[in-house]
């Protein structure tokens, strides 16, 4: 609704609710992905000569039957226990799916892919978000103006009780700690999770204009707080039953461990309490904050009627901090026996200390542009880009910390209007240059012992070019085609890694010295293999999309209205190493709608089809490693979907 209180004066109010019933089928439990959704923003602005004033707020609440990762790769149901990686023997590293009736995920079980789970939990999505927003600008004279722009937003995300086993398994009648499958310990864990973000942001410009000269001067302030929770909870774990009253203090069972000092006889990493027997056995807790502010300034000159050159610079210093990050687990110490009642449970503790790092970098960019007549343009552009950072606590001390990323980017372009202005092309190619590019890599590390260990690195010399060409053609006065094609290649820099979650890694035997003993040691460890050259994940080489709009009109009566889309998306890996278990297959849709408007423009109908061959894709896909079987689980494009909206504007 907008509503004029003055001749300077003006109110508008958005108000929306949309609810949904849930469209994930679940084969042993609810339904999930069921919406409700509430948004109210109201909104008033002031204008005069030389002054507009323009102040929004924003409320949304969502409450969902959260839409799950659909499982889409079972580990292999005949095993007890993982086999170890190493000799084929078994591990100590439960098999959840043992004796599943279901061998393939139903979402995968032959033909194309289906949004279908089986689960016997569901669990909640809850977001609640509020946000101001305030626009002045004030113009001195024809040639001088002023703006200052303030964001504030308080996110709140919570996540109750998800499944995060993938299963359907449940407790057998005799015991619930024992599965129903195989009689055998097994998980059936829920996720609860709260994610709340405050983010303050104050932008001041200037701006002045004299017709062959422009420019523009700002400076950008940013404060972000971010608190998280992740807490699992599991209604078959024994010890995650247990009063703190019968914990037992790991330092009982262990002693101190005189080669690794801050283990398990640490009194800063350990509590003899477990908690209260409320089935949670684990508890991540992160509060960070991050500071930034940026000065820059733009100028733009008009060399002549067809050239005109810019260019800019930019100072930007981040500050991350690290308050607190800490994590407690349940430690289980049980007999062999997995029928015996009795259990050890006890509690680790790790605090990692606060950090704080600061990182600033100067960025700048040129660009050239030639308009040779009215209907066509021809432009390059050479630009630097910066990514702050980061810190990575807990990490031993060489990769506590990574470095800022930095981007060197070329991109020229061809814009015009040909055929009568019935026809718009625009071309542009681009060409990436990353340094210092960072990505989770699994590095070998030799203290306190020989090991693996997941950071985040800087990698040199990553690439990405591309090709991108978008279209408007007006074939008849009632029809025109419209789309894109982008074609783009990518290039990881030098990199040698191993990878855990490769069913196919193979282990080389590695001799070290004992840095607190100095003995001699054994260790098998993944061998590493050269990535370079590897393509980026979810970088499709293909992508591309072509329209057909159609339009009749029937006079008095108002106008008739089809489109028709086909869209494209090649195939591609999720991961740096592009083994097979990482390819995601190309997907393809047809989206299609017939409509009515009428003819004063007041009134609309249009029904729609997406999707309409119910062609579903992968959009991510996660993976893991031998301890969970070689997991795999996925967030899938939506299916068919039709439907009817009408429009009434008063």
């Amino acid at each position: 609704m907008n509503q004029p209180l003055s001749d300077s004066l003006a109110l508008r109010i958005t108000g929306e609710w949309q609810t949904s019933d849930g469209n994930q089928e679940n084969i042993s439990g609810p339904d999930q992905g069921g919406r409700g959704d509430y948004n109210i923003a109201p909104q008033i602005r002031y204008t005069s000569d030389a002054l507009d004033v323009n102040l929004r707020y924003a409320r949304f609440e969502q409450d969902s039957a959260s839409e799950l990762r659909v499982p889409y790769r079972y580990p292999r149901t005949g095993f007890e226990f993982h086999p170890n990686p190493q000799d084929g023997s078994p591990s100590e590293e439960r098999n959840q799916f043992y004796l599943y009736p279901r061998h393939r995920p139903p979402a995968n079980d032959g033909g194309g892919l289906e949004n279908i789970i089986d689960m016997n939990n569901g669990g909640t999505t809850d977001v609640l978000r509020d946000a101001v927003t305030l626009h002045v600008t004030y113009d001195f004279n024809d040639e001088t103006s002023a703006k200052y722009i303030l964001g504030a937003s308080e996110l709140g995300f919570g996540l109750l009780d998800q499944d995060c086993d993938g299963s359907s398994v449940t407790g057998s009648d005799s015991d619930p700690y024992l599965s129903s499958t195989g009689m055998v310990p097994f998980n059936d864990c829920t996720i609860r999770a709260r994610f709340d973000v405050g983010i303050t942001t104050h932008e001041f410009q200037l701006n002045f204009n004299s017709g062959m000269f422009s420019s523009l001067l700002g400076v950008y302030l940013f404060d972000q707080d971010i608190y998280n929770e992740y807490k699992l909870f599991n209604i078959a774990n024994r010890a995650a039953n247990v009063s703190s009253s019968d914990a037992v203090p790991l330092e009982f069972i262990f002693g101190s461990d005189p080669f690794y000092p801050e283990g398990p006889g640490s009194s800063e990493f350990l509590s003899s309490h477990v908690a209260d027997g409320s089935h949670q056995f684990l508890d991540v807790v992160n509060e960070r904050t991050v500071s930034s502010y940026a000065f820059y300034g733009q100028t733009s000159v008009e060399l002549n009627d067809q050239w005109k050159l810019t260019g800019g610079i930019r100072f930007t210093e981040d500050e991350k901090e690290v308050l607190v990050d800490q994590l407690w687990v349940v430690v289980d110490f049980d007999d062999e026996d997995p029928t015996d009642e009795f259990v050890i449970p006890a509690r680790f503790n790790q605090v990692n200390p606060g950090q704080t790092e600061t990182f600033d970098k100067a960025t700048w960019n040129v660009s050239l542009d030639y308009t040779p007549d009215e209907n066509r343009l021809l432009y390059g552009r050479i630009a630097t880009g910066y990514r702050a950072g980061g810190i990575s606590p807990g990490a031993p001390e060489s990769y506590e910390t990574y470095d800022d990323e930095e981007l060197t980017s070329i991109e020229i372009g061809y814009k015009a209007d040909v055929l009568d202005d019935r026809l718009r092309l625009l071309v542009s190619g681009f060409v990436y240059r990353f340094s210092n590019y960072q990505q989770p890599v699994t590095v070998r590390l030799f203290s306190p012992s020989v090991y693996d260990l997941t950071v985040i690195e800087n990698l040199p010399d990553t690439n990405l070019n591309g090709i991108e060409i978008e279209s408007t053609w007006i074939v008849t006065p009632s029809f025109s085609l419209r789309g894109y094609y982008a074609l783009q290649d990518s290039s990881l820099g030098e990199l040698f890694a191993a990878d855990p979650v490769n069913p196919n890694q193979q282990f080389e035997e590695v001799t070290y010295t004992d840095p607190i003993t100095g003995f001699e040691r054994t260790g098998f460890l993944g061998q590493q293999y050269a990535l370079e050259g590897n393509e980026l994940p979810n970088m499709p080489k293909n992508k591309w999309s072509v329209t057909g709009d159609w339009r009749r009109s029937l006079n008095e009566r108002g106008t008739l209205t089809g489109s028709l889309t086909y869209s494209y998306t090649g195939e591609r890996f999720n991961r740096i190493f592009n083994i097979p278990n990482d390819r995601l297959e190309s997907y393809r849709r047809f989206d299609a709608s017939i409509g009515w408007i009428s003819a004063d423009g007041k009134m609309s109908l249009t029904a729609f089809v997406e999707n309409v061959l119910d062609d579903i894709g992968i959009m991510e896909l996660e993976s893991n490693g031998w301890g969970d079987g070689y997991y795999q689980d996925a967030t899938l494009t939506d299916p068919r979907f039709a439907g009817i909206v009408w429009n009434w504007n008063y």
